[in-house]
């Protein structure tokens, strides 16, 4: 399973894009989007995972070139794939930490406005950092960006070390997990996609030997 998810994650550093929309308090718009030309690679991909949505992403613009398809993650399987690749991202990492641990509350709490209020103030700054790292090239902000990862709910690299420890998503009063119900979900409600028992384990034995080599 581990050479599996190392595989994908390799192919979504290069053809992924972790992103969020523009920012709406009761629709935050995270997504995931693979895209890429061959749709058997896609079909694999979603195939393991056991989640995603195809969709044809435009047509050829050159009657030689093949159709771009797309496999596309949102809402809760966007924070699950993000979840589940974070170890094994090199180029996505810092986007896939940030939409992983997305700030969320149950949805009785999120009734309440005070509640409300304060779920959408964590969200904006890992909302304003996603959009900025998606940018390319020179106009990249990279003082700005240093600025949000300085006050970030999401310290860069905690992500890993939260996965280790069940994390699922962020709240107001720091990381959770949600294991209620004796199934490991990613995210506060009882309708949040659950989190494989296996491969959850898989990711766990993982980082352990990953953090035991890296101090000897």
């Amino acid at each position: 399973m581990i050479n599996e998810l190392s595989y994908i994650a390799g192919f979504c550093d290069g053809e992924a894009t972790f992103s969020v929309g523009k920012f709406v308090p009761s629709k935050p718009g995270i997504r995931v989007i693979i895209t890429n030309t061959q749709i058997s690679v896609l079909h694999y991909i979603s195939d393991f995972l056991g989640y995603g949505v195809f969709a044809v992403a435009s047509n050829a613009a050159h009657p030689r070139w093949l159709p771009q398809q797309r496999l596309q993650f949102v809402s809760g399987r966007a924070r699950q794939i993000s979840w589940t690749l974070l170890p094994f991202l090199r180029l996505k990492r810092r986007c896939a930490e940030l939409i992983a641990f997305y700030p969320m509350c149950p949805k009785q709490e999120c009734r309440n406005t005070d509640s409300k209020n304060a779920i959408n103030a964590l969200r904006v700054p890992i909302h304003d950092e996603i959009r900025l790292l998606n940018v390319r090239g020179q106009a990249r902000n990279t003082k700005e960006i240093a600025r949000l990862q300085a006050v970030s709910p999401i310290p860069p690299g905690i992500g890993e070390e939260w996965v280790r420890r069940g994390y699922t998503h962020l709240t107001v009063d720091g990381p959770k997990r949600n294991d209620r119900t004796g199934v490991l979900r990613i995210g506060p409600n009882t309708n949040d996609p659950p989190i494989s028992a296996p491969m959850r384990k898989d990711l766990v034995a993982f980082l352990n030997r990953r953090n035991r080599n890296a101090t000897t």
